[in-house]
């Protein structure tokens, strides 16, 4: 009767290194192929919003929702007064509900700030009570003029925004009220993925939550590569949305929440070149 004949040790360890190596080789690639569809999806989140603004503002003589005297302190946040008027902008044409419609204000990248206590804020953090809710923690920063501070556009239709301002950028931060009539629409910028540090200079790790020791929802980097941001996709007014590298050379970045004007205590940044 003939005996089955076992691996030996060594031809286990053959085996397993090569299935290591085989893992080692396809990780980045798979992580690659994660990310570019993470992109993808990012890019279309962009996309539904400019087709709210769009839609909106054909109904109201090209105009932005503004939202009034704003109470949030950072370029994610807005006004549940501009959300909700592009959210009954959609419904209007594609009946989108509301789960389908709070995806588009989050990166899959960035999942830190899609929770119930951003989206419709039942601590009353941002108003006085749930009933008081006046702006919506999202995952993305914007350029509409309901971030403007007044003290930089001086603009007395937005009178009591709270005290952040952009900061040494390059070039300016403009703010913008129309959706069609914005001039150099294919590279004017609405709304960009999320790109933000906890320091304004120096050895910048951008993988640190900002506001990581607070019990809301801290805002993170979206698309990092180790520690610093790869990129981001933004929302130009002519509905296109593109992919631009980020590089601290040539990114524009706007201060918040406190800090001077020469070192701002927790900077936003935008590609400054929409060309690259």
């Amino acid at each position: 009767m003939r005996r089955m004949r076992g691996f030996t040790l060594i031809e286990l360890l053959v085996v397993v290194a090569i299935i290591a190596v085989l893992i080692a080789i396809l990780l980045p690639s798979l992580n690659r192929a994660r990310e570019s569809a993470k992109r993808t999806v990012c890019a279309t989140n962009l996309k539904g919003q400019g087709a709210a603004a769009a839609i909106y503002a054909s109904q109201f003589s090209d105009n932005l929702p503004v939202g009034g005297p704003l109470t949030g302190n950072w370029f994610h946040d807005q006004t549940v007064f501009y959300i909700d008027n592009l959210w009954n902008a959609q419904q209007s044409t594609f009946n989108m509900g509301e789960d389908s419609f709070r995806r588009l204000w989050y990166c899959p990248s960035n999942g830190l700030q899609n929770k119930d206590g951003a989206w419709r804020d039942p601590t009353g953090r941002f108003g006085t009570g749930t009933s008081g809710m006046i702006v919506r923690q999202v995952g993305y920063t914007y350029l509409n003029a309901g971030r403007a501070m007044n003290n930089v556009t001086k603009d007395p239709a937005n009178p009591g925004q709270p005290a952040f301002y952009p900061v040494r950028a390059t070039p300016p931060l403009e703010w913008h009220k129309k959706w069609s009539a914005t001039p150099f629409p294919s590279v004017s910028e609405l709304a960009t993925d999320e790109i933000s540090s906890t320091k304004s200079s120096g050895d910048i790790d951008f993988s640190i939550p900002l506001l990581a020791s607070v019990s809301y929802n801290p805002a993170a980097t979206s698309h990092l590569i180790g520690t610093a941001p790869a990129g981001g996709n933004s929302l130009h007014f002519d509905g296109h949305v593109g992919w631009h590298k980020f590089s601290l050379d040539t990114a524009s970045y706007g201060g918040v929440g406190g800090g001077t004007s020469a070192t701002p205590a927790a900077p936003f940044y935008w590609i400054a070149n929409p060309n690259d």
